[in-house]
């Protein structure tokens, strides 16, 4: 099975893996500027078009009357929409006829999501309410980085990026510490040395010493050596995120809200669809066995996960909602194009959902 077997249920698919990313300071990454199809599109900064028409352009706003914002990652962005008129916020727009704004960028994280408002918060002109539509993927990359900063959290690709980062291509990094590692590895059995320091790892080749005695000699900055059940550090970054976005809505004196996304495995009382079940099993067998144990590993979550979440918000004094649990029932529709993204449809009635809320 191949991921673009996918396509013969969901077409549109093609053009979400057509969208490019680009690397941006700060934010690491974001979705290609100016990028232009039947399905969506982008402004110069790489937000999607929104409003009820689909045409309206963060890029571009009239600073007349207030816009509201939606924010997250990939599924608030709206991958698996069949078009710009067809995402949460575009639906938002025309059920309200205001102009609601998709700040949302693919694969962010809640410290991306803030990230990005604070950076491009002077295009716009007073703002009503602020939706936060986000929650899996901290989450989600808590279990799949090896890095996890405990101010800022984690990114997508972060493994690979920061050991590019951190290696050297000489003579010394690309031959001799690799020669190194092996004998170490011979004396000690298997570690991962590659997170010792060059004078570290000579000092105790050559000095041979109990293990317990130089375990505290690896890079353990950023470095998780151990993932937790429950992870509280991700909780924690969210609240750091949140109240930074508690502190801006109020400057605006806007409403704001978080409301958790949903993801298949947190539906237990639905029955997928028969092509949400091809689906599912072609990325499956591309994901392989890490991921989806790590899928499985977040299911058994959501009660804590969402438990915890309302709690932050209650601290900070913002309304809470679960969409999971408006979810959590059959529909006749696919709702979802993979176990985060969403169909049209599931788009649709979730906006009908964050309405009844919000819009009050």
């Amino acid at each position: 099975m191949h991921l673009k077997d996918r396509y013969k249920y969901y077409p549109q698919m093609e053009e979400y893996d057509a969208l490019a990313l680009q690397h941006m300071p700060y934010l690491m990454f974001r979705a290609e500027n100016n990028y232009c199809s039947e399905v969506v599109n982008t402004d110069s900064n790489g937000f999607r078009f929104s409003g009820l028409d689909g045409k309206l352009q963060v890029d571009n706003l009239e600073h007349v009357d207030a816009v509201n914002i939606f924010t997250g990652g990939s599924s608030a962005f709206g991958v698996g929409a069949t078009s710009d008129k067809c995402t949460i916020s575009a639906y938002l727009s025309k059920a309200t006829n205001s102009r609601w704004i998709n700040l949302s960028g693919r694969a962010y994280s809640s410290t991306q999501e803030f990230i990005t408002f604070a950076y491009y918060r002077d295009l716009l002109p007073s703002i009503g309410n602020v939706v936060i539509f986000s929650g899996f993927n901290d989450l989600y990359l808590y279990f799949v980085a090896n890095y996890f900063n405990k101010q800022v959290g984690s990114f997508f690709n972060a493994n690979d990026w920061i050991n590019k980062m951190n290696s050297d291509y000489g003579f010394r990094s690309i031959i001799a510490r690799p020669l190194i590692n092996k004998m170490l590895a011979i004396t000690y059995g298997a570690q991962n040395f590659t997170h010792m320091s060059d004078k570290d790892a000579v000092n105790i080749l050559f000095h041979k010493m109990p293990k317990h005695q130089f375990e505290g000699k690896f890079y353990s900055k950023n470095l998780l050596s151990k993932h937790n059940e429950k992870p509280s550090e991700v909780l924690d970054i969210i609240r750091r995120n949140i109240s930074n976005w508690k502190v801006m809505a109020d400057s605006y004196n806007a409403k704001i809200t978080y409301v958790l996304q949903p993801f298949s495995n947190w539906l237990p009382d639905r029955s997928l669809t028969e092509n949400e079940k091809h689906v599912f099993d072609i990325l499956d067998h591309s994901g392989g066995e890490s991921f989806i144990q790590t899928l499985e590993k977040m299911s058994g979550l959501h009660s804590w996960y969402s438990k915890e979440l309302s709690k932050v918000c209650e601290e900070q004094k913002i309304n809470y909602y679960d969409s999971n649990s408006y979810l959590n029932k059959n529909f006749n529709e696919d709702i979802f194009v993979d176990r985060v993204h969403l169909t049209d449809y599931s788009n649709k009635i979730l906006s009908e959902y964050i309405l009844e809320k919000v819009w009050k």
